[in-house]
């Protein structure tokens, strides 16, 4: 009898149930645990939502824009999403272990990565599922079913394609998928900028009429996961290996709550491994701009960087446009800051990671730091200034105060995206911190997660009453030009035991 990978898959289960111990009832537990989890959530989300609608509903609706156009703009950025994270992390991998012990023996591929391959599937169409959910409470305050399937059928087509693009050979590093799935995330904003050039309103097609449509994706659907079942052998050891690093890494980020290590894994498999083209650089003179020319390289060189500086301009200007409560807005401005900050401040992590690229500087620590500050400081002016110069400063005068007052706060994000760069990592070695719902988590954790956004909350907190209440007034420009002053003084401070 030949030995075929779904032996060697169960003799694994066997080793690992084996060693480990574990018992069925567990494994029932542990997956009861998520699904009430995950149920407790769905149902949370779906009433803030309808909350949501029911104020919007209540607004004056020939002021604001028809939310459908935002939920058209969130559903691309949600698809462009899911192809890319599904492109950088497999779909279909194998840990460092299954690689080394499965790969070199001589049974067919594609029974030892089937099984990885379903699961992905199935977890694929219920993101997908979810997501509909979402969009079509966001979009009517109901969940139209039509949709629902619709939603879970193309995530799970989009995954089927992105795991049918490893089974061929691989002409370049950075895979079709990623690029397909950036693009989506760049054109995202597309839908809400037509809601201002046209008057018609979208409309979310019938289920009746749907229903043949669903027919033909679905048909779609299963002849493509058939073809990719049947390729699944052709996918190389390296690409398995490569990708199943990536996850392990992203992983051990999210389980570890480390948003800068979870950003280095994603970025791993899209950095580029040699220049295009060399630079004379005739404008640096020492090293301060050494320093913030290889920062902003650095930025303009990574097109998710640039993608992520955009859509954080669409929060904002989405829930403004669409006559949301001026909570909901100060909310989506605080957010999409952060957002796009935190994509600016990649040079200042790589030198937290490698704490050598600041020391060959002849810089002192406070003046690297300083120097590190520059192109988080632009970048974060110049997109507060483009948030508020479109968001409402043209409706609600004067214009001039809005941008002198945008030009004053921007630095905030800035700090905050340095301060979060260069924070002190979670000491896991110390005694872990029990909770009263079991959980255990390393003390300082939150302080590590909260390090920088804190900075942007309670200094930008002149900037927050503006918006909601007193506008651009003079005294409300002082005192925000006192705080950003503080949180530069905060984000550029170093210790001294750094």
């Amino acid at each position: 009898m030949s030995v075929t990978g779904a032996h060697i898959r169960g003799l694994t289960r066997a080793a690992t149930k084996a060693h480990g111990g574990g018992k069925s009832s567990d494994l029932f537990g542990d997956v009861y645990v998520i699904a009430i989890n995950i149920a407790i959530a769905l149902g949370m989300a779906v009433g803030l939502l309808n909350y949501l609608n029911a104020t919007i509903r209540s607004h004056d609706a020939a002021a604001g824009m028809n939310p459908l156009w935002f939920t058209l703009s969130l559903a691309v950025a949600f698809l462009g999403a899911a192809i890319g994270l599904a492109a950088r992390l497999g779909p279909v991998n194998l840990s460092g272990g299954q690689a080394a012990w499965w790969l070199p023996m001589p049974v067919d591929r594609g029974g030892l990565v089937r099984p990885r391959f379903f699961l992905v599937l199935a977890l694929g169409a219920a993101l997908g599922a979810l997501g509909g959910v979402l969009l079509s409470a966001l979009a009517s305050g109901t969940v139209v079913w039509g949709l629902v399937a619709a939603a879970a059928l193309v995530l799970l087509l989009a995954v089927t394609a992105t795991a049918g693009a490893q089974t061929r050979p691989r002409t370049h590093r950075r895979p079709g998928a990623i690029v397909i799935g950036d693009v989506l995330m760049a054109i995202s904003p597309v839908p809400v900028l037509l809601a201002v050039v046209l008057t018609a309103e979208p409309r979310i097609p019938g289920i009746a009429g749907g229903w043949p449509a669903l027919a033909v994706l679905a048909a779609l659907t299963l002849a493509s996961i058939v073809a990719v079942t049947r390729r699944l052998g052709r996918i190389s050891g390296n690409d398995l290996r490569e990708r199943g690093a990536v996850s392990s890494y992203a992983g051990g980020a999210v389980t570890s709550l480390d948003t800068r290590e979870l950003g280095r894994a994603l970025n791993a498999a899209t950095a580029p491994d040699r220049r295009r083209r060399s630079l004379g650089f005739d404008w640096v003179h020492g090293p301060v701009a050494a320093v913030v020319t290889a920062d902003a390289l650095l930025l303009l060189r990574s097109g998710r960087a640039i993608i992520q500086i955009l859509v954080a301009a669409l929060i904002p200007l989405t829930v403004a446009w669409s006559g949301w409560p001026v909570w909901a807005v100060i909310v989506a401005v605080l957010l999409g800051g952060l957002l796009a900050a935190s994509a600016t401040g990649e040079g200042a992590r790589r030198a937290e990671m490698a704490p050598v690229l600041d020391a060959v500087f002849p810089l002192s620590a406070a003046t690297m730091r300083r120097a590190r500050f520059v192109v988080p400081v632009i970048v974060s002016t110049a997109w507060l200034l483009l948030v508020i110069g479109l968001g409402w400063a043209w409706a609600e005068p004067p214009l001039a105060g809005w941008l002198v007052l945008a030009l004053v706060a921007g630095p905030l994000y800035g700090a905050g995206a340095l301060r979060s760069a260069y924070r002190k990592p979670v000491d896991w070695s110390k005694p872990l911190v029990h909770t009263p719902g079991g959980m255990a988590i390393p003390p300082g954790v939150f302080g590590a997660v909260s390090a920088g956004p804190d900075v942007v909350v309670l200094c930008g907190l002149p900037l927050w009453l503006a918006i909601g209440a007193f506008g651009p007034s003079p005294v409300v420009i002082m005192f925000q030009l006192a705080a950003t002053l503080i949180a530069y003084a905060i984000g550029t401070h170093v210790k001294k035991k750094d």
